[in-house]
């Protein structure tokens, strides 16, 4: 029969972590039973466990990347936030989608804009330069003010009749 081979994800991650953990309390286990007899491990034995404990940690290491670089992230991707939004906004009602834009996402029953400012690999930072694409989108779409803007945190000043930072919960990514 042939090996069985296990899907890449974190709990992978995990289970050789916790192979790691074990490896590193058995030699420390080990080195105190001796110390408690009063013999001591010789240098050949320590330099072994000690290789063998670096390279437990060297392919822990590179199993984390390759899992890294093949798992999706755990934080929601775009279309989930914006269902999360439509879901919660607490704007008058039902909102609108609107595709085509970068940062807005939607109206609501006044026409004010829903925005997003949101991509899994950039930052998450509402800037001023930012704020300008965001309100410049709104302008196009001919949105009413206050624009609802959604991002993790905010570098400009929220206190705006034009616009209304919106936090998105910071375990979200």
């Amino acid at each position: 029969m042939g090996e069985v081979v296990r899907p890449l994800s974190y709990s992978t991650i995990a289970d050789y972590e916790a192979q790691y953990d074990q490896a590193t309390s058995e030699v420390e286990r080990q080195a105190l039973g001796n110390m408690r007899n009063g013999s001591q491990i010789d240098e050949v034995t320590q330099y072994e466990l000690q290789q063998d404990l670096k390279g437990l940690r060297n392919s822990l290491d590179e199993l984390e990347q390759l899992v890294l670089a093949h798992v999706p992230p755990q934080s929601p991707d775009r279309k989930q936030l914006i269902e999360w939004i439509c879901q919660t906004d607490d704007s008058d009602g039902a909102l609108t989608p609107i595709g085509g834009y970068t940062f807005l996402v939607a109206q609501n029953k006044r026409e004010e804009g829903i925005c997003l400012v949101w991509d899994e690999e950039e930052s998450t930072l509402l800037t001023a330069q930012i704020l300008r694409q965001v309100e410049k989108e709104a302008d196009e779409a001919g949105c009413r003010r206050p624009l609802h803007i959604y991002a993790c945190a905010c570098s400009v000043n929220s206190n705006s009749r034009r616009w209304q930072f919106c936090s998105i919960p910071s375990e979200q990514k």
